[in-house]
């Protein structure tokens, strides 16, 4: 034990036995005692407790932490190298949910596992204290449990807040995540405990990352940074619920910002993410804003922003009104839009309706018109645009000519924005649908609506429904709208009615003249005007071209005028047809004003006219027409008489009704109302024609309210057509009970239609008919009956009531159910006889316990005859006697007996006697419906209820009772009799075995699956059958059958005399222990040399029993029997046995053969299948006699029954056997257990079990596919045993070659290798010549290949890869390590071939190189930029090589062809001159190339000249980077002639080279003068490189009319510095500003050699006293023009100030300047101090020539060399001005 403190912390020790942990234990409860007590008592002088080494157990442990768990004192336990394994973890868990103290944990060197790790990671989400936990560098734990560990331990120095919001996290219940502090407390270095760094940031997006519940998270005024920016931010790629992130007061700066903004792309739930008071700049902020908006919006509208802006054709409908979140589109997604379908060519809808759009996002749209030339409708309907934003809508319109429909319903547009959308229609060539409808401000806009419509002719549709506009005015629009195309005349009558003119009541329309006739769309806009006149009473539409289209514009506006219109005449329109007649009758029915209409002339026909007549007919007294023509529409005269007739008729009633009314008014106000014999009565307000017609007038006056309860009509002249209107009258009042027509002339059809009226009202209890000539006694009975029928019991009519509903579902009628003591007698079973023949949907009707008689009985019986659809009639129990009922109910019965679905009669407990019986026994010899019949209880004898029985119950069986008669007669093709399930009992084996006692011909019996076969049928009727071997039966089937053993050994018995039967099954028959049937049957097989088998499985004998008795019988086994002698005596001749196909071998022949076969050794080969009674059990013989066998070879059981249980043992065989090398159990029931079985044998044996080659397992159970994939797998290994020896050291990375060269490889062993190859790491060579690879293969390879980095040579030379070559050139592009690859008797093709060895020799160079010559051979238009740097160079990957002149020669060659690429990148190299020279030779084809960097190269002078003479010539190079190289003086001064020549290089970059600095200041100037005009960039060039002749530099107008900048003039600057020789400087018309003077002020200062500087005809003013302090001082400059500028009063006097200082300045010129009286006085001034400038021109300046003169006078003397003048014309020339001179002066001198 004392070994132990020496093993390394982390190394576990090794397992202790039982013995030793006894020892151990017993050795350290004496330890403990000495700190136990310390730990109970809470001692402070024990702060740690060092227990390393102390040989520890779990059960220690356990003591330990029960003391610690109140512990306050102890801080730190060490049980390092113990022996504490996973129950010792989870007694420490225990502790530390409960200890509060303890902060060091070491655990180092013990048995701790993943489950210990685990228990001590849940305990510590409870521990709040521990802050360092130690587990040592053990492989017992997994290294991602060990840093959940550490993270755990960490948490409790973080935060308190941290670690309980990470445990709710993950238990996915928090919404809002606040871990934020207060603003006060954010800089104070007391509350560090509380700061959330970046490691909680990670913590806190590992958590949040399968969070589904959180939506906020605030982390506000912590100390997160970038790396837990960063963090968030690959959070957000997996969280899609999280809303709001808020890091304000953080330290995150732009590249956290970057990496957030990034990650929004992928996010589509973030709309809130607050980075303010961080570090980032505004700009990242606003950026990172900017990213927001769109995932504020509608993800659909994220979705499509990009195909919009892209101008996806596809995109042409875009549908954005249905939102499936809580947001909508508002403004921002305006703008979104506006800037996405400015351009887009292709959208031509934009849907916008039901969102929250104001006129903020209305002026966006309306930009997007302005621009748009394709969409085509805009629908803004529900929205918040308001008034304004029609407004910016409308001046869209104006500019906009391709809309043509604009939708803003429902946007509180008022008149203001109404007015500007008219305004805007009249100039707009496209809009034809305007929609403003549901915005109620506005009102008078609608006159402005009036007049775009009279001036615009395109617009088809103004709705403004829902307005606050007029209706006066709302029909002008339409009118207007719709009058402009039509007639002359129409249009004066339709401005007639909107002015409601009222010589308008009647208008005239007819088509009397041809080129005045009305077609369908006038009748559009007439329509409209019709159902808004209130004068128009009669129209006349005759004679014109009016078809049904356009009758149904007049039937609208008719609908919407339905009391003006009196008279309408549509005479004459020949197209007006059915269709017209079938409107007519519509718009009658609710037209209350319409007297008179003329259909004359028309095309109704006879079916408009029978419409019209079933209208005028149906309508009665409702309709108000009293003058119709129908005539001339070729319908028959009666018809049209009939029509008329019904128009007359209801004019006349509505006068009786009239009449009526009154009369009922004053004598009859309620009760009964008699009118008996009124033809009597002299009564003048009654007249006669009243009294004919008095039920129709009746049936229409009386209203449901009146209180009248029985109507009198006795002795009258009613008749069958009055009758109606009675029914009528008492259908619509509810008080009507009785009714008395007595003495009227009715006939039977009037007392029909009161039956019907009775039956449907019960409450109509008294209805009075006599019997006369023309009513029959039946129509009175019936009538009576129904009647009687109401006064039926409740519970009866509701029984009917029901029956007759014919309610889906109801098909049982139980009189049973109704009132208790109500029995159903003859009368009441009529009712129930006369429901049922009206539902057809009865199955089932029980009359049992009831009085029904003979009487009743026969009626239903004869009733029954009308409803086949009865399945089952029960009279059980009621007063029938007699044979009469047995011959009705027999009749019935054979009555259509193939459309009888009678099933089940009970006749049982009435008094029928043997005679009803007989005829029932008749009646079912011919039906085969009726299975059951019940006759108990009835005086019949046994006999005759037992042969009704079996007449029943053998049509159970139809199929039987069909084949017995064909039985009896000995039929030939009857051969087999199936009883099977068909609840056949000993009366069905009696009659059966009856049957065949003569038959001939019937070989198979089955009886199966009947338990009412018993013993007694077995033995008094089948067994005798049997034993008289008269019977030619061979198969006897009695499986689960009601009989024990006594029935089976008399079967069993009848074995010993018959010689027929082959085939006896008593299975799922219980039989009992078995023993007599045992002996019965040893019997029965000693004497019977033909029975084949007996059946007895599932039948409670004895599986051992079952097994001797099989193998006592081998009468079916003739092979067997035969072939076991010779297994026994190892018979040589022997070596196959093919046993299969017979069907009769089972497990007993399975145990014979294992019996011989465990020491048999000739036997190779066992064939048994398709037999299906070896299961299992069977295969568990076979698979026991293998563990000895070491002959069979091949063992066949394909066919079987063979399950998992039976391929466990075969597979567990195989473990042992090492000769079976073909197992065969196809079509078997083996699963996925018995697949796997077969899978860890061949799995435990790869190196020493490899015998079994084929194994098949087809056509089983559902054997997983991967199952399947396995063992296929596992058997090629077997036949390919070198692969198979290689795979395992593949696997664990310990080969590195592989050659199978010559060899038998094939495809499926090589697709097995790669397989395992993918995650191989050691393999770099693999040798597959001459191993038989297809084209598969060789596409297995390159797969391969793609993704390959470690196989560096690769041999497959000598195979038939073929096609499967162009596959491996496709590989070889993606893969950058194969070094050698070998492809050569391949059949590949030559160009693949090169190919392939082309990619190969530029896996030698680097990747980049080779991606880059790739993408240029295949003409790549993506590739633009060529970059190929090494490792060396910043941020690049590692491990890359320098590319060198080699590879770039290579990539020269390549470039000559490719046009496409722009920019070169070789920096970072090892590029030398050779090199240069092959990118030259590249330059001279390629003139494409734009940038060149061969920056960290190694380039010398020479390659530097070379590069400068292809660049003096190559006019495509605008940037070339040479820094970091070996470039010296003559390098640098080749490149600075090249600049010189070539205007078109922009950039050269020469630092870090080896180059003097003004070469290099050359080099830079020259550069930047090159971004500049070609004439500009010669002259300065000149001027640069120092020319002598440079002495005037004009650059007048060069940089002006905008080409100025301050550069220019910087370069100017510099280049005249440079060069001593320039002496002018004319800037003229450069447009030269304030803002550049001070540049110039510094080049005065740094060219002393400059002596003169014109400025005239530029922009300065103010800015000129910058100019004018340097001149103060300066000592060269002679001359300064500065004419035609901008020199005000303050320029002046810088100018003075100058000249009062400077004594070098000898001529200034300030004409055309701004300069007023006062200036030139202060300049006047300073030149009294002034004595070196002798010309100074000031003319044009605002000053007069008298104040000229004046100045040049008071000039003392001393400055008469002064000229105050202009140089064109000077003050002291000759002429008037010289007198003028003069007289001033003189003036002045002697006074005025």
């Amino acid at each position: 034990m004392s070994g132990n403190a020496d093993a390394p912390d982390g190394a576990a020790h090794e397992e202790l036995s039982y013995e030793a942990l006894v020892k151990l234990h017993s050795s350290h409860q004496e330890a403990s005692k000495r700190y136990l007590p310390l730990l109970y008592g809470n001692s402070e002088a024990l702060p740690a407790l060092q227990l390393s080494d102390t040989e520890m157990t779990d059960v220690a442990v356990v003591s330990l932490c029960d003391a610690m768990k109140a512990n306050t004192a102890c801080t730190d336990i060490d049980l390092s190298r113990n022996y504490i394994s996973t129950e010792g973890c989870r007694a420490l868990g225990a502790m530390l949910m409960l200890n509060t103290s303890l902060k060091v944990l070491k655990l180092g060197g013990n048995h701790v596992g993943d489950e210990g790790a685990l228990l001590l990671l849940s305990a510590l989400e409870a521990n709040r204290t521990l802050t360092s936990i130690d587990l040592g560098a053990t492989r017992l734990v997994s290294k991602s449990l060990q840093a959940a560990v550490a993270i755990a331990v960490q948490l409790n120095m973080r935060p308190l807040s941290l670690k309980k919001t990470l445990l709710d996290i993950r238990a996915d219940n928090l919404t809002l995540i606040d871990l934020s502090r207060q603003v006060e407390f954010r800089d104070l270095g007391a509350n560090q405990e509380d700061v959330i760094d970046d490691w909680c940031a990670c913590r806190l997006a590992e958590a949040l990352s399968g969070c589904t519940s959180a939506e906020i998270l605030r982390v506000c005024y912590q100390q997160i940074g970038d790396e837990g920016a960063t963090a968030l931010a690959q959070m957000l790629h997996k969280n899609q619920r999280l809303d709001t992130i808020d890091l304000f007061g953080n330290n995150v700066s732009e590249v956290g910002v970057a990496a957030l903004r990034e990650a929004i792309a992928f996010n589509n739930s973030i709309t809130v993410l607050n980075v303010g008071s961080n570090s980032a700049s505004d700009d990242a902020c606003r950026a990172l804003e900017c990213a927001l908006v769109l995932n504020r919006q509608p993800l659909f509208l994220k979705k499509y922003l990009p195909k919009l802006h892209d101008n996806d054709p596809e995109v042409c409908c875009l549908e954005l009104d249905e939102h499936h979140s809580c947001r909508h589109y508002d403004d921002v997604s305006a703008r979104l839009l506006r800037d996405a379908i400015c351009h887009n060519t292709h959208i031509t809808s934009l849907n916008l309706s039901n969102n929250k759009i104001t006129a903020v996002g209305a002026r966006f749209l309306a930009d997007a018109l302005r621009t748009n030339k394709g969409l085509r409708m805009l629908n803004l309907n529900h929205n918040l645009v308001g008034s304004e934003g029609a407004q910016h809508l409308a001046d869209a319109l104006k500019v906009n000519a391709s809309l043509m429909a604009l939708k803003l319903s429902n946007n509180d547009v008022d008149d203001d924005g109404g007015e500007r959308l008219a305004k805007a229609l009249e100039g707009n060539p496209s809009l034809t649908q305007l929609d403003l409808s549901f915005n109620p401000k506005i009102k008078e806009a609608g006159h402005h609506f009036v007049r775009a419509c009279q001036k615009t002719r395109q617009l088809k549709e103004l709705a403004l429904k829902g307005t606050s506009v007029s209706k006066a005015v709302l029909r002008q629009v339409n009118g207007t709208k719709a009058v402009a195309s039509e007639p002359p005349a129409l249009r004066a009558v339709i401005a007639g009615l909107h002015l409601e003119d009222p010589t308008m009541r009647t208008v005239d329309l007819s088509g009397v003249q041809d080129e005045f006739r009305l077609a369908d769309p006038s009748c559009s806009v007439l329509g409209t005007i019709v159902g808004e006149s209130q004068i128009l009473t009669s129209l006349n539409l005759s004679n014109n071209s009016i078809t049904n289209k356009g009758m149904r514009y007049l039937m609208e506006g008719l609908m919407d005028n339905r009391h003006v219109m009196k008279s309408l005449n549509l005479s004459g329109n020949v197209a007006l047809d059915y269709e017209t007649a079938r409107m007519f009758t519509t718009i009658l029915a609710l037209h209350r004003g319409l007297t008179e209409l003329d259909l004359s002339n028309c095309s109704l026909l006879d079916a408009g006219g029978k419409l019209l007549y079933d209208f005028f007919k149906a309508q009665e007294t409702n309709c108000t027409l009293t003058q119709l023509d129908v005539s001339g529409n070729k319908m028959s005269p009666d018809l049209e008489t009939s029509i008329l007739s019904l128009v007359e008729s209801h004019k006349g009633l509505l006068c009786m009704k009239r009449t009526l009314v009154d009369v009922l008014e004053h004598r009859y106000p309620a009760g009964r109302l008699v009118l008996d014999r009124v033809q009597d009565v002299t009564d003048p307000d009654i007249p006669e024609r009243l009294i004919n017609n008095a039920p129709r007038v009746l049936s229409l006056v009386l209203e449901p309210t009146d209180r009248y309860n029985f109507l009198s009509f006795r002795g009258n002249k009613i008749t069958d057509d009055g009758v109606g209107y009675f029914v009528e009258l008492l259908r619509r009042n509810a008080h009507f009970t009785g009714i008395d027509l007595r003495d009227n002339p009715l006939t039977d059809s009037g007392v029909a239609q009161l039956v019907e009226c009775v039956k449907k009202y019960p409450r109509v209890t008294d209805v009075a008919i006599s019997q006369s000539r023309t009513v029959s006694a039946a129509a009175l009975d019936r009538l009576r009956y129904v009647q009687q029928y109401n006064q039926q019991p409740g519970s009866l009519k509701a029984l009917l009531q029901r029956i007759e509903s014919n309610e889906p579902g109801y098909d049982l009628v139980d009189c049973a159910q109704l009132d208790p003591g109500n029995r159903v007698d003859d009368a009441q079973l009529r009712y129930i006889t006369q429901s049922l023949l009206r539902n057809g949907g009865i199955r089932t009707l029980n009359l049992a316990h009831n009085h029904v008689t003979n009487q009743g009985a026969k009626e239903l019986a004869e009733a029954l005859k009308e409803c086949p659809g009865l399945t089952s009639l029960s009279l059980q129990n009621n007063v029938i006697d007699g044979a009469e009922v047995g011959r009705v109910y027999a009749e019935l019965l054979m009555d259509n007996p193939q459309k009888r679905q009678l099933c089940r009669l009970d006749l049982a407990h009435n008094e029928l006697d043997d005679r009803a019986a007989e005829h029932l026994l008749k009646a079912l010899e011919v039906n085969d419906t009726v299975t059951e019949l019940n006759f108990t209880g009835n005086p019949v004898s046994a006999s005759t209820l037992f042969a009704l029985e079996c007449a029943a119950k053998l049509n159970c069986e139809l199929e039987v009772k069909r084949i017995l008669p064909h039985v009896r007669d000995n039929a030939a093709h009857v051969t087999a009799i199936d009883l099977s399930g068909r609840n056949a009992n000993d009366v069905t084996v009696y009659t059966t075995c009856k049957a065949l006692e003569r038959n001939t011909h019937v070989t198979s019996l089955n009886l199966s699956n009947n338990k009412g076969i018993t013993d007694a049928s077995l033995v008094n009727h089948l067994s005798p059958l049997l034993g008289n071997n008269m019977v030619p039966i061979t198969t006897l089937l009695l499986e689960g059958v009601g009989a024990t053993d006594v029935g089976a050994c008399a079967v069993i018995k009848a074995l010993e005399t018959n010689t027929h039967l082959n085939v006896l099954s008593f299975a799922d028959t219980p039989l009992g222990p078995g023993q007599p049937v045992a002996e019965t049957a040893k019997r029965a097989f000693a004497v019977n040399t033909t029975f084949l088998s007996l059946v007895l499985q599932n039948t409670g004998l004895p599986e051992d029993m079952i097994q001797t008795l099989h193998s006592k019988n081998l009468n079916a086994q003739p092979l067997l029997r035969e072939s076991l002698p010779l297994l026994e005596a190892n018979d040589a001749v022997l070596t196959t046995l093919d046993l299969s196909g017979s069907g009769y071998h089972t497990n007993t022949t399975c145990h014979l053969l294992a019996q011989k076969l465990y020491h048999n050794s000739t036997l190779t080969e066992l064939n048994l299948s398709k037999s299906l009674e070896i299961d299992d059990k069977g295969a568990g013989f076979l698979a026991g006699c293998l563990h000895q066998n070491i002959t069979l070879r091949v063992l066949s059981f394909s066919s079987c029954a063979i399950g998992d249980t039976g391929a466990t043992s075969l597979a567990s065989a195989l473990q042992v056997n090492r000769a079976l090398t073909s197992l065969d159990l196809a079509n078997n029931q083996v699963g996925n257990d018995g697949c796997q079985g077969f899978i860890r044998t061949l799995r435990a044996d790869i190196y020493g079990n490899d015998h079994v080659k084929f194994l098949d397992l087809q056509n089983n159970q559902s054997i997983r596919e991967d199952l399947n994939t396995e063992l296929a797998i596992q058997l090629l290994l077997n036949r390919e045993l070198a692969v198979k020896y290689d795979l395992e050291k593949v696997r664990v990375n310990d080969i590195a070659a592989l050659d199978y060269s010559g060899t038998s490889f094939g495809d499926e062993a090589l697709g097995l290798l790669l397989k395992e190859l993918e995650a191989n790491t050691s393999v770099k060579s693999m040798n597959a010549a001459h191993c038989h690879l297809t084209p598969d293969a060789g596409d297995s390879l390159a797969r391969y290949l793609e993704g390959n980095t470690t196989l560096t040579e690769l041999d497959i030379r000598g195979n038939s890869i073929g096609v499967a070559g162009s596959a491996l050139v496709k590989a070889l592009q993606m893969n950058a390590t194969l070094l050698r690859l070998d492809v050569a008797e391949n059949d590949c093709t030559s160009y693949d071939v090169d190919r392939v060895v082309h990619l190969v020799e530029l896996n030698h160079f680097p990747r980049a190189l080779k991606r880059a010559i790739l993408c240029s051979l295949d003409k790549d238009p993506t590739q633009t930029s060529i970059a190929i740097s090494s490792s060396a160079a910043p941020g690049s990957e590692a491990g890359v090589a320098p590319l060198n002149d080699a590879g770039v020669a290579l990539l020269s060659e390549t470039l000559k062809t490719d046009i496409g690429a722009l920019h070169i990148d070789l920096s970072w190299n090892s590029i030398t001159c050779e090199g240069v020279m092959s990118l030259c030779s590249m330059f001279k084809i390629n003139h494409s190339i734009e940038t060149l960097n061969l920056s960290h190269n190694d380039l010398d002078d020479t390659a530097a000249v070379r590069l400068a003479e292809i660049l003096a010539e190559h006019k495509s190079v605008a940037s070339v980077c040479l820094s970091h190289n070996r470039v010296g003086t003559e390098g640098a001064a080749a490149l600075a002639l090249a600049l010189e020549r070539n205007y078109e290089i922009k950039t050269l970059e020469l630092h870090g080279n080896d180059v003097p600095e003004d070469l290099l200041q050359t080099v830079d100037l020259l550069q930047n003068l090159n971004h500049k005009a070609k004439a500009f960039c010669t002259l300065l060039q000149k001027v640069a490189m120092r020319r002598t002749d440079a002495v005037e530099v004009n650059l007048g107008g060069w940089l002006g009319l905008g080409n100025y900048d301050g550069k220019s003039l910087h370069l100017i600057s510099q280049a005249i510095s440079m060069n001593p020789s320039v002496r002018v400087l004319d800037l003229a018309f450069c447009d030269v500003s304030d803002d550049q003077l001070p540049i110039l002020a510094d080049l005065i200062t740094k060219a002393p050699h400059l002596t003169t500087l014109k400025l005239p005809n530029n922009l300065f003013g103010l800015g000129i006293s910058a100019l004018m302090d340097t001149l103060a001082t300066n000592r060269t400059l002679t001359s300064l023009d500065v004419r035609d500028n901008h020199i005000s009063l303050v320029g002046a006097k810088s100018i003075a100030a100058m000249l009062r200082e400077n004594d070098c300045l000898r001529e200034l010129d300030l004409s055309g300047n701004e300069m007023t009286e006062t200036g030139i006085k202060i300049i006047t001034e300073a030149l009294k101090m002034n004595d070196s400038l002798e010309a100074l021109y000031a003319e044009a300046s605002g000053i007069s020539k008298q104040m000229l003169l004046a100045l040049e006078y008071a000039l003392d003397m001393s400055y008469k060399n002064v000229d105050v003048g202009s140089k064109k014309k000077s003050i002291g020339g000759k002429g008037d001005d010289a007198a003028d001179a003069a007289s001033f002066r003189a003036a002045e001198q002697h006074g005025p």
